[in-house]
């Protein structure tokens, strides 16, 4: 009976509201409207059909609630909302037709550039292709060496400018009289020079300030070489004396002393002990790559040594070969140079193209082991053992000692997992150390070996430059000969394979 009467009372309380409760009814509708579109434009197609069930009881409530009773003022309002959806929509086409052109104007222009880039290359390559040809044709059957291809290193508007200059005096040298036919000559092997430079020694960047000089047959370290010294022997101590320094560990005791580490818990194996192993294994491999890191920044520096001071050799072959051609040519007339022709045998001082890719020393063999070994090390790293927290001792739950226990043997499996890779690593790594300090050991040698012949060369070389291009001294062949033979020293070493 109670039910009854406040039903009653209820309904009497919704009668004389009426009018209230509608509105209620009709704005509950509205938001329901905007809450089963939510749903339809959801990704989850579960809710999809919720929601169209609430857009029509939404559309219900609002119809019968809001727009019936009240639709002279709703009318109004629609038509707004109409007409503000209509602009919305335009200006959404709009900006999204802008965006279409945008990203269009942005890809023509990529692909335009893209074009560009590749017509300038193209532009490049066959400048250099007809600079080459050049070069070919000018100096057939001279003692200047041509790259078999020049490169992007190459200045081709310096080496432009200097083969220019050289055919302008190599024409003049014919027109010449006999007063300023040397000079002209001089000023010829002085740009034949040049070009060799810009050929041959400038492209290897690392260098090129070293053999940057006033006077191109002048070296940087003159002083010190017709001494009999260089500079070179006290980088290549200093090295020497890193390279002593370096020590490498007993790996094989230290792995002895980690595995026979106590791991033994009050119940089997000691997670927390287990791991302190593990750590000592990531120590030593840590070590281990510092050494790596060390001996990398010593070869480098032996890597810049060996190429600078196979380049010094090349040029003083270079610069031997000059002045016995210029000798040669201080005549004239064909009867001039004849006299001065006495037999020697300049096709001794061989010389040809030098590859500079080819001149530093190709570690890639001897440090793969090692870079894949810092790669697997970063990686487990990155991964690391997850000992996390002691499990709970007394639980009541019998899941969760099996949770525990289960989490407990997969610790001990992650951690025999790492220490397995770790000590492949250290393996690795070793082997590595081992090789690498040979292959550096095998290059300062080489170096030391070259600058000997380079220091020899080059003070002979002097001797014959001073009086040569200073002078109108009368010279013989004894004079050449010994050049001659410490260039053919260099030829034997020239080409000595590096420790790879």
């Amino acid at each position: 009976m109670g039910y009854l009467i406040l039903l009653l009372i209820l309904v009497a309380i919704i009668v004389y509201f009426w009018s209230y409760v509608k509105i209620i009814l009709g704005v509950v509708g509205i938001i329901t409207i905007l809450k089963s579109l939510i749903l339809i434009f959801s990704d989850d197609d579960d809710v999809k059909s919720t929601g169209i069930i609430f857009l029509i009881i939404g559309l219900a409530l609002a119809i019968f609630f809001i727009f019936v009773p009240y639709w002279n003022v709703c009318k109004w309002i629609l038509l707004g909302l109409g007409i503000l959806a209509v602009m919305i929509l335009v200006i959404v086409d709009i900006e999204s037709r802008n965006e279409e052109k945008e990203k269009e104007r942005k890809r023509l222009e990529k692909e335009h550039q893209k074009k560009l880039e590749q017509e300038r290359l193209e532009r490049k390559r066959l400048e250099r292709k007809r600079v080459q040809s050049k070069l070919e044709s000018t100096f057939e059957g001279t003692f200047l060496p041509i790259p078999e291809k020049l490169c992007e290193a190459h200045n081709l508007t310096h080496i432009k400018r200097l083969l220019k200059e050289y055919n302008q005096l190599n024409k003049t040298i014919k027109d010449s009289s006999n007063e300023d036919f040397e000079k002209t000559k001089k000023s010829l092997f002085d740009t034949q020079l040049s070009l060799f430079y810009e050929l041959n020694i400038f492209p290897e960047s690392t260098v090129e300030d070293f053999f940057k000089q006033p006077s191109l047959r002048k070296d940087i370290d003159e002083e010190n070489i017709l001494k009999g010294k260089s500079e070179v022997f006290k980088i290549i101590s200093d090295l020497e004396l890193r390279l002593k320094k370096i020590t490498t560990p007993n790996v094989d005791t230290r792995l002895k002393q980690i595995e026979n580490m106590d791991t033994s818990g009050v119940i089997g194996t000691s997670i927390e002990k287990l791991t302190e192993q593990t750590k000592e294994y990531k120590i030593l491999e840590n070590e281990l790559l510092k050494i790596v890191k060390d001996l990398d920044e010593i070869r480098n520096k032996v890597n810049k040594e060996v190429t600078k001071v196979r380049l010094v050799a090349y040029r003083n072959v270079y610069l031997a070969r000059e002045v016995v051609s210029f000798y040669l040519s201080k005549g004239k007339t064909k009867e001039d140079m004849e006299k001065s022709l006495f037999k020697i045998d300049i096709s001794k001082l061989k010389t040809s193209y030098l590859d500079i890719s080819n001149l530093q020393m190709d570690y890639d063999n001897v440090t793969g082991g090692a870079l894949v070994g810092l790669q697997a090390a970063n990686t487990l790293r990155s991964s690391g053992v997850r000992v996390g927290k002691k499990a709970t001792i007394g639980l009541a739950a019998a899941g969760a000692l099996v949770a525990a226990y289960q989490e407990r043997e997969q610790k001990k499996e992650a951690n025999r997992t790492q220490q397995l890779n770790l000590i492949k690593n250290i393996d690795k790594i070793t082997c590595s150390i081992t090789e690498e300090r040979t292959a550096i050991k095998s290059t300062i040698e080489l170096v030391e070996k070259i600058t000997n012949v380079n220091i020899n060369l080059y003070r002979e070389y002097v001797q014959l430059r001073d009086r040569v291009f200073n002078g109108d001294a009368e010279l013989s062949k004894n004079d050449f000969k010994h050049l001659i033979k410490l260039v053919n020293a260099f030829n034997e070493i020239r080409n000595d394979k590096l420790i790879n």
